[in-house]
């Protein structure tokens, strides 16, 4: 037998009696129903992602921040601790109580504000978004700073003389006095860390260009701030140890602050991103500015794990009325929006968007809860 009657023999032969069967009309019927232009879209709850109930919390603002004020916590103590307290019998910045605590509270916050800013490229594992998100915050976060520190030391010396006045007039040991003295401190100095916090806030919110971060950034860092500096001083007493009091009181007012920061977030967030499935599946990235690009790229407002099928910069959602519009940046990369490709698309509560291999889901708060109108009569 020729070399040609084998290939021959190898072909496979379909008849038209093979292609008129129920199972080939059923896949025609799907691919063109599935390529269709979608006209209806289903209301209610979206499929859920694998990501529910306690994994959505490891995902969630609240979490992520509180985890970048724990480093970050951490690490502002012990920058701190290295610059500012090598010698503290001694301080190399004089003897000035106002100095002394703008330098403190200003690296602590300068080195917490860094991990709040530039977390996101931590998690998107890019040094480059890192540094990019860093430098933005670098002006805001040394003003934030050195302001937060100069008015939290101003108020924290007028209410710790009053403190000690209060002490003098009416201890009757040395004891009682300085229980008192001990006592009274845990107000001024959680009032002293809460505009600290304000300053560190601002600092952050204040980079990302937009009113919004600003407020949440302010009261995050207030409420943050005020807890962790009224534990302070029972976190002293309770180890008796200067050095690991405030390592461990500066990186609980970071979790504080990063965890007040989230719940602030949350509770007033209007639009935002969630990844179903992709590299940082269950991920959340709340929306502020008008316009905000979406790839692998750490120029991008939101940057995502890299993915050979994703652009550098893939995705562009810009603000369209109250909502957003989606619409890809490149024609070599398409966008789908509930499975379809679009070249510009109104986006609506639970739309699905997947570029690369990653998909996102789309969240409005106004949509998802639509306000009652009164038909009157």
């Amino acid at each position: 037998m020729s070399d040609d009657q084998n290939k021959w023999d190898k072909k496979i032969e379909i008849s038209s009696e093979d292609l008129q069967t129920d199972a080939v009309a059923e896949r025609v019927n799907y691919l063109t129903s599935a390529g269709a232009p979608q006209i209806f879209r289903s209301v209610g709850t979206p499929e859920s992602s694998q990501y529910s109930g306690a994994g959505k919390i490891f995902q969630s603002s609240v979490f992520t921040l509180g985890l970048a004020g724990l480093a970050g916590g951490a690490a502002g103590a012990l920058v701190t601790e290295l610059v500012a307290q090598p010698d503290s019998t001694n301080p190399w910045y004089g003897n000035s109580a106002v100095v002394g605590t703008i330098i403190w509270l200003g690296i602590y916050a300068i080195v917490l504000g860094a991990f709040f800013s530039g977390w996101a490229g931590i998690e998107a594992r890019s040094a480059a978004k890192f540094g990019r998100q860093l430098l933005r915050a670098l002006p805001t976060l040394i003003a934030g700073a050195i302001a937060g520190g100069w008015i939290a030391q101003v108020i924290y010396s007028k209410m710790f003389s009053d403190v000690i006045t209060n002490a003098n007039n009416n201890a009757s040991s040395e004891s009682e006095f300085t229980n008192m003295v001990t006592s009274g401190l845990h107000l001024p100095r959680a009032i002293a860390f809460a505009i600290a916090g304000v300053g560190i806030g601002f600092g952050v919110g204040a980079a990302k260009r937009a009113w919004r971060p600003i407020l949440n950034g302010v009261i995050g860092g207030a409420v943050g701030g005020f807890i962790g500096g009224y534990l302070f001083d029972y976190v002293g007493q309770w180890l008796n140890s200067g050095f690991w009091s405030r390592l461990i009181a500066f990186t609980l007012t970071g979790v504080m602050i990063g965890v007040a920061t989230g719940l602030v977030e949350a509770a007033t967030k209007q639009h935002w991103l969630e990844i179903v499935s992709g590299g940082m599946a269950g991920k959340q990235f709340i929306i502020y500015e008008s316009k905000v690009s979406v790839g692998t790229s750490p120029s991008c407002g939101i940057t995502l794990i890299k993915d050979p099928s994703m652009a550098p910069e893939h995705l562009m959602l810009a603000t369209s009325g109250d909502g957003l519009a989606a619409s890809p940046l490149t024609l070599n990369f398409p966008v789908l929006v509930n499975g379809v490709v679009i070249s510009s698309h109104r986006l609506g509560d639970s739309d699905l968007i997947q570029i690369g291999s990653t998909i996102l889901r789309y969240r409005s708060k106004d949509e998802a809860m639509p306000s009652m109108v009164n038909h009157g009569k």
